[in-house]
Parts: C-alpha cells; sequence; structure tokens
C-alpha cells in the first residue's frame, strides 16, 4: 500500500481502502475522514488512515474470535 502519495484524492482513497468512492465522499462530508485543502481541493492524508486502520484492529480481531468460536 505505500504506492499512494500522502495526500490522496477521493478515487485514490476508495482504491486504497478497497471501498467505492461514493463511499469516501459521504465520508468526507461527515467529517469522519482527515482531510487537507490543496488549493480548492480537498484530498486525505494517508498516514490518518494507516491510523484509523490500526485503531479498528482490536475490534476487527475479536469479532474474528467471535466468529471462529461459533463456527467450530
Amino acid at each position: 500500500m505505500t504506492d499512494f502519495p500522502e495526500l490522496l484524492t477521493q478515487r485514490q482513497a476508495a482504491a486504497y481502502l478497497g471501498i467505492g468512492v461514493r463511499s469516501v465522499a459521504r465520508m468526507m462530508a461527515a467529517g469522519e475522514l482527515p482531510v487537507r485543502s490543496v488549493g480548492r481541493d480537498l484530498r486525505i492524508v494517508r498516514r490518518a488512515l494507516d491510523r484509523m486502520h490500526e485503531a479498528q484492529r482490536p475490534e476487527r480481531e475479536a469479532t474474528l474470535a467471535l466468529l471462529r468460536r461459533r463456527a467450530g
């Protein structure tokens, strides 16, 4: 994932996160994604996305553990 620039367009952020461009736009509008102004455009800060992803790791691991217990 390091082939992406530090400041991402909506399309780049969508590819980076594996979600749709509309989802990125909605998250930006809701203030859920960290953005910076570049001229008249907004860019999403990649490092902040990485930190958000890492912060969600314990929750994802707990969910996976629960699903494994239910399946096994």
